[in-house]
């Protein structure tokens, strides 16, 4: 009797260790913003997660696979002036989030996971650096044109031309001497 209890106490641990494994985060929400450089993704989350970021061409898409996560809403954004044309997701499994992100252009992307704060729960933040060749060239430097000139000229007054002075007289010359007292 005393060892079906142990079995059972076992047995009944090891169901509430599972079902707190299978117990994923939820993806509460997506944000979106564009800065000059770059465009940031928040994924609000319920709890802690673990992620992988790569990205695929031809076309250029970014995939984001955030394991421990399931889809609590819709991701609706406004992909306005950014490199997103569109966002999809679908469960891998039970616990694993999929989102895919097709793309205008290539990018490179950085990610990083933030613990709470005092405002914000768990997040998952991606940003999609726009790539040097595609970033507009920074504009020509424009010429300047000088206002004062750098000699200064004076058109009233001509030059004149000073004769050259007598060449010294070739011979012997007198000697003096000056005593001052």
């Amino acid at each position: 009797m005393r060892f079906r209890a142990m079995v059972a106490v076992v047995g009944v641990l090891l169901a509430a260790m599972t079902f707190n494994a299978l117990a994923a985060s939820q993806v509460k929400s997506v944000r979106l913003w564009r800065a000059p450089d770059n465009t940031r993704l928040v994924f609000d989350l319920s709890g802690p997660v673990q992620h992988s970021v790569f990205t695929l061409t031809a076309p250029d898409r970014l995939v984001i696979d955030i394991n421990g996560a399931t889809l609590g809403a819709p991701l609706k954004v406004s992909t306005a002036n950014t490199p997103i044309t569109a966002m999809r997701s679908a469960q891998r499994t039970p616990t694993d989030l999929r989102v895919v992100i097709d793309l205008k252009k290539a990018v490179t992307p950085k990610s990083f996971v933030l613990a709470p704060n005092a405002q914000y729960g768990n997040r998952l933040v991606v940003d999609l650096f726009d790539n040097a060749a595609d970033a507009a060239p920074p504009p020509a430097p424009t010429p300047s044109v000088a206002t004062v000139p750098a000699v200064p000229v004076n058109p009233s007054q001509p030059q004149v031309k000073l004769p050259p002075p007598p060449p010294a007289p070739a011979g012997k010359r007198d000697i003096i001497v000056v005593i001052d007292a």
